[in-house]
């Protein structure tokens, strides 16, 4: 009876290590221990990709809004247009990865802030916009 036990005991071992090295095993790659982070990540990428998107949308419809407001000449609205367009190819490269890492969102932050700029200092700077709008003050 007792080597019987004894047997039974050391299968519910044997059974107890296996199982907690088929656990760690399977939390090789997390190194921090936080069975969530590979989520986060993902999540705060999409966050990210989301703020970095609803930046771009609000620029966009400030050039738009200051080409038909008359703010802005053509050529001021093309080069605007122009920046946009390598913002937009900027998180492109960044997200060919799969996910934008907190570096990557503060450049293309840092970039986005630089084309705001830009576009406050064309739509104000007082340039005449056309024939009806000339005035020698402003040329």
């Amino acid at each position: 009876m007792q080597a019987r036990s004894i047997k039974q005991t050391l299968i519910h071992i044997a059974a107890a290590v296996g199982l907690a090295a088929t656990g760690a095993q399977a939390d090789w790659y997390r190194g921090d221990g936080n069975a969530f982070a590979p989520a986060q990540a993902l999540k705060q990428s999409q966050q990210f990709s989301q703020q970095i998107d609803a930046r771009q949308a609000w620029q966009q419809a400030r050039i738009e809004a200051g080409l038909r407001s008359g703010e802005l000449t053509l050529q001021e609205f093309h080069a605007l247009a122009r920046q946009q367009h390598g913002i937009a190819a900027m998180k492109r490269q960044f997200l060919a990865d799969g996910r934008l890492d907190v570096h990557e969102f503060r450049h293309l932050d840092a970039t986005l802030d630089a084309a705001s700029r830009a576009i406050r200092a064309e739509k104000y700077d007082a340039q005449a916009r056309g024939y009806r709008d000339y005035h020698p003050r402003y040329n």
